[in-house]
């Protein structure tokens, strides 16, 4: 190989080597921005999460409450009829 032949074979090679560091560089840009659209989306969904649970607790207490006072009713209607 002579020396213009290796300074040809340098160039190319220090052509390519940029074009991949480029394509790299994209790759990784990307990556980092999808790792903020997913961590973005795993806190709306967590939040989303931590609403509805909250509103099905609201629920759930509510007819847990009923339910109480239902038995609380029936509790003293059968002492009443056990009084008689």
């Amino acid at each position: 190989m002579t020396d213009a032949q290796y300074r040809q074979l340098i160039a190319f090679l220090g052509e390519r080597f940029s074009e991949v560091d480029t394509r790299f560089q994209r790759v990784d840009t990307q990556i980092s921005d999808l790792r903020t659209e997913v961590r973005a989306e795993i806190h709306a969904l967590r939040d989303d999460v931590d609403l509805r649970f909250r509103e099905f607790r609201s629920e759930v207490r509510v007819e847990f409450d009923e339910v109480k006072g239902m038995i609380r009713l029936l509790d003293r209607r059968v002492e009443r009829l056990e009084a008689e």
